[in-house]
């Protein structure tokens, strides 16, 4: 199964589904009853927390995590933290390492304006995270030009019952964008992104995968254990997710990642979809293994509630 037969099964059902104001009320009103308050505990104890439960059970697993790994986890913490955007909410943004100490998060096309862009800074074991909106005020529902923690958790709450909810969410993304006069259309480099330049990225990535092959110690069914690990350390996951959690093998492949060129074996896993799995963690998960040593070069998890699959 390839990437978009994914939203191919979660739309077969839904596909004449119109989403407006009052099923987004009516949606809402059902799934908050039952719905419990959270208390909030400290930054610095949740932090630490996080941080000494994941290094011990990492180091009674075996799984060792990159500083790269390390340098993430600590960034969407912070996120977490300062912002209260979670792990389902980063489905919506795309991540990019800007440099050995810099991850930033910019919200997918058509949010990328309403979501804005977040930045993190690492250093020292401390992050530090700004958000381009900072100085907006964030304004209830989805009318305002800025988009928070606040319109995220209901992007997801519903979108995770009904992913043909989004078109309400685009619609909204759209208009607010069109009322600040801003103009996200595709850059000139997708536009001229034709069948030459595709058949030279994936002659590259052909020749990359040889290189990282080559350099294998580990065969693919030993690194699959310890991805497999690494994502339900890095998740918490209880038992019933880490043995829900399957491999789309033909989607797996050798690559090199990193301007260093680390040799890895990227892994394609998803959690739902296929078996009725409803519960939290639903997405896809991506782990990166160095084929040499078997470390976790990198992890991402994308909760594909979007719309961009």
């Amino acid at each position: 199964m390839k990437n978009h037969e994914f939203q191919e099964l979660v739309d077969q059902n839904l596909s004449g589904l119109v989403w407006d104001e009052n099923k987004r009320q009516r949606t809402l009103g059902i799934i908050s009853k039952g719905e419990k308050s959270v208390k909030k505990i400290s930054k610095t104890f949740v932090l630490a927390a996080a941080i000494l439960c994941l290094t011990v059970s990492a180091l009674a697993a075996g799984v060792v995590f990159s500083n790269r790994v390390d340098m993430i986890r600590l960034a969407e913490d912070e996120l977490t933290q300062e912002y209260g955007i979670t792990a389902e909410m980063l489905g919506y943004f795309t991540r990019e390492i800007v440099d050995d100490q810099t991850v930033s998060y910019v919200g997918v096309k058509p949010f990328s304006y309403v979501l804005g862009s977040y930045t993190v800074t690492v250093k020292d074991g401390k992050a530090d995270a700004s958000w381009s909106w900072d100085e907006e005020p964030i304004l209830d529902g989805f009318d305002g030009r800025a988009w928070g923690a606040k319109q995220l958790e209901e992007m997801c709450l519903v979108c995770r019952n009904s992913i043909k909810a989004i078109d309400y969410y685009l619609q909204k993304a759209e208009v607010a964008t069109a009322k600040s006069g801003v103009n996200i259309a595709e850059d000139g480099a997708s536009a001229v992104f034709n069948q030459t330049v595709a058949i030279d990225l994936e002659e590259k990535e052909r020749v990359n995968a040889e290189k990282a092959k080559s350099f294998a110690k580990l065969s693919v069914p030993e690194m699959e254990t310890i991805a497999r690990e690494a994502i339900a350390l890095r998740y918490d996951f209880t038992s019933e997710q880490a043995e829900r959690l399957t491999n789309l093998e033909e989607n797996g492949w050798y690559c090199l990642i990193g301007e260093d060129e680390t040799p890895c074996y990227q892994f394609y896993f998803f959690l739902g979809f296929e078996d009725g799995y409803i519960g939290p963690g639903k997405g896809i998960y991506h782990a990166a293994i160095n084929v040499q040593d078997g470390a976790v070069e990198d992890i991402i998890y994308d909760s594909d509630l979007a719309g961009q699959g």
